[in-house]
């Protein structure tokens, strides 16, 4: 008879190729000389579409932040590094404003970011009502674009476009 393999074997190789596969779909989208897709992303979290651009919409990942043309699929990426981005929405009357909340570590809170320029650099507007926020849920008034939503432990507002925060 042959040798038995250790129970655990089957699953190191497991997670060993989940793992490679991870870290291969963000060195394809690092690679700017290759063709990556919507599909090639793992863990998309938000979407932001603009009137003034039909023809791709944006997303966020933990890799960063996309562009993505609605035509086939392709994808380009904006912006390097931010943090994990859970949430990802744009301004109904200016879409490359656009705002969005995550971490920055497994344990560090993003707070809100804030993008002018369609997503290629990002500042931070707050921590939220009383601590760093990851929002996993965010919106905008379409009456009032000053006006946004967030919820993480608590539904939180703001009327002054993100900079304060109320429960």
């Amino acid at each position: 008879m042959g040798k038995e393999m250790p129970r655990n074997y089957f699953l190191q190789i497991a997670v060993a190729f989940v793992l490679s596969m991870a870290v291969t779909v963000s060195a394809i989208a690092e690679d700017k000389q290759e063709d990556i897709y919507l599909h090639y992303l793992k863990d998309v979290s938000g979407f932001a579409f603009g009137p003034e651009n039909q023809d791709s919409f944006t997303v966020a990942t933990p890799h960063g932040i996309f562009s993505v043309a609605q035509e086939n699929g392709l994808v380009q990426k904006i912006n390097s590094y931010t943090g994990y981005l859970i949430e990802l929405i744009a301004r109904p009357d200016k879409a490359n404003v656009m705002f969005t909340s995550g971490y920055k570590s497994k344990e560090e809170k993003l707070g809100v970011l804030k993008s002018e320029d369609g997503g290629k650099t990002w500042s931070k507007v707050s921590d939220g009502a009383n601590a760093p926020v990851a929002f996993y849920a965010m919106a905008i008034s379409a009456n009032d674009p000053k006006v946004l939503y967030g919820a993480d432990e608590n539904i939180q507002v703001s009327h002054d476009g993100g900079h304060t925060w109320t429960i």
